[in-house]
């Protein structure tokens, strides 16, 4: 499973907060040409929802969820900027 640090889940909480995010939406992460991407979409049946302080601010689906697995999202800060960046579980 995906495991996130404070940091991370906090950004991704204040994500939705964004105008473009309806009240329903929340962020998904899809594998896009090898890459991780996020998008705004709605929870679905069979998802595994990501949640901090009871509100869910992840969903993946399975498939997504074990091409992560092992791995810990992190937010990295650097000349007043904020990126989301996985990291091998112990780095």
């Amino acid at each position: 499973m995906l495991t996130l640090t404070d940091a991370a889940a906090n950004h991704l909480a204040g994500l939705q907060k964004i105008p473009q995010l309806q009240p329903d939406k929340v962020i998904r992460f899809v594998i896009e040409d090898g890459n991780v991407q996020m998008t705004p979409d709605r929870e679905r049946a069979g998802d595994i929802a990501v949640k901090h302080h009871d509100k869910t601010v992840l969903v993946l689906d399975k498939a997504v969820s074990e091409e992560l697995d092992g791995l810990t999202l992190d937010l990295k800060k650097q000349l007043g900027s904020s990126q989301l960046v996985f990291k091998s579980r112990g780095q």
